[in-house]
């Protein structure tokens, strides 16, 4: 399971994220667009937190698209529900409580190193992949230079 400092470092990035694709270069629609946004974790429950967490942070509550007026009688399912007027009332024009947007997140098998690497039919980038994972000096490299740092977050 993902920490509760986990959840709030992916909701964070998330908003950071938001800022610079949505706010200032205006490259993702302000409310979540499937054709624009997909998101993809492993089957691993705290990789989905992780996903889920900061997709929270990019399209944060209320940042979904509300219903129209006439459609709020039609969003009803037909059977009996205790409360439905303090319910509808509590929900407004949301369609879901706060303006909370489900965002699919996308399951892969982790033995499928295909998907997994998302380039694997481009030569030139396999080649690239291949010549750094089996660089000892690579590795080297980034564990000095990222060992410490990630040692310094977690301590």
């Amino acid at each position: 399971m993902l920490t509760a400092s986990g959840m709030r470092q992916h909701y964070l990035l998330g908003a950071y994220v938001r800022d610079q694709y949505i706010n200032k270069t205006h490259l993702l629609s302000p409310s979540y667009n499937a054709n624009e946004f997909y998101v993809q974790s492993t089957q691993v429950p705290r990789t989905i937190q992780s996903a889920e967490a900061q997709v929270l942070g990019i399209y944060p509550l209320g940042t979904t698209k509300k219903l129209e007026p006439k459609q709020v009688k039609k969003a009803v399912p037909n059977i009996k529900i205790d409360d439905l007027e303090k319910i509808q009332k509590e929900l407004g024009l949301d369609a879901i409580i706060d303006g909370f947007q489900p965002i699919p997140v996308h399951n892969y098998n982790i033995d499928s190193e295909d998907e997994v690497l998302g380039y694997a039919n481009c030569p030139l980038l396999v080649k690239d992949y291949e010549t750094r994972l089996l660089n000892d000096t690579f590795w080297k490299e980034f564990d000095e230079y990222y060992g410490p740092r990630i040692y310094q977050k977690l301590a």
